[in-house]
């Protein structure tokens, strides 16, 4: 379900699966990216989808949308070095 909701409403500037190497708008970081960044976590990521940034929309994002999308994102860390 994050993965359906990412596509429907980030990937216009992330690039939202897995095999993406580069977001459509480049300076903007792929789901791959976020889900790698070293002490990334999920109440990381919803406090981050929570408040508002210079660089993104101010997106709402119903609570059980944000919990499929903040569990897609972590679905994508590299498994060998466990970030």
């Amino acid at each position: 379900r994050g993965l359906g909701y990412a596509e429907a409403n980030c990937a216009e500037c992330h690039a939202v699966r897995q095999s993406d190497a580069v977001s459509p708008r480049p300076d903007v970081a792929t789901f791959k990216v976020i889900a790698d960044t070293p002490g990334m976590t999920a109440m990381a990521l919803s406090v981050w989808l929570q408040t508002t940034h210079r660089e993104m929309p101010n997106l709402i994002i119903p609570p059980d949308d944000r919990n499929d999308v903040i569990a897609y994102i972590l679905s994508l860390r590299d498994r060998r070095t466990g970030r």
